[in-house]
């Protein structure tokens, strides 16, 4: 048996950090058995991309935290809001923010191979905006390291291939829940020129 815990002092000052910041979120563990979703997938149209246009929280996706709250989470500062209160990103939707890019890129970049006199795809893929997204996404998959063992599947007669549909990931979290506690306690509007950018 595995004894895992913090290894050093900084260690333990982060965990428990991150309990404190739990205090304020909401209960979310769930199963999901992953499964295909052609609306996400299908080649980009008026219904995939409103597909993925549904999963932004609009207007925000950010929270609001005061001077006293941001000390007690340790956090850096965020950006100023005109209450005099702090604004912070949630990184699930900052990451998926960024695979909206990557997607985005990806489509205009096919366009750009199917039609020679498009540009704005290959512009698209070599933005650092796009460069960062790639680490973000890198980050938050290995933080999640999701250990959940997916078996073979039948693609065509005597082929077997993994693509993890129909594996339970008892990991997993409701972000249903996390969008309601999010329009309940986030920021109702978003303020000034606040946006997501590579840093």
């Amino acid at each position: 048996m595995f004894n895992i815990g913090p290894t050093s002092r900084g260690d333990y000052n982060a965990v428990q950090r991150q309990r404190s910041l739990l205090m304020f979120c909401p209960a979310l563990l769930m199963m999901v058995t992953f499964s295909a979703a052609e609306e996400f997938t299908a080649p980009g149209n008026a219904t995939t991309n409103d597909a993925w246009r549904r999963l932004r929280l609009d207007p925000s996706g950010y929270v609001l935290l005061n001077e006293k709250d941001r000390h007690i989470y340790r956090l850096k500062p965020g950006f100023s809001h005109k209450s005099g209160s702090q604004i912070f990103s949630t990184s699930m939707y900052h990451q998926l923010h960024c695979l909206t890019m990557i997607r985005e890129g990806d489509w205009k970049l096919a366009d750009a191979i199917d039609n020679p006199g498009s540009f704005e795809g290959k512009a698209i893929f070599r933005s650092s905006h796009i460069e960062h997204c790639f680490d973000y996404q890198r980050q938050s998959v290995q933080c999640a390291a999701d250990l959940t063992l997916e078996p073979a599947g039948t693609s065509e007669p005597g082929h077997s291939k993994i693509n993890g549909w129909g594996v339970e990931h008892s990991t997993c979290k409701d972000w249903r829940v996390a969008e309601q506690w999010l329009r309940n306690t986030g920021i109702p509007e978003r303020s000034g020129n606040l946006s997501l950018k590579a840093l």
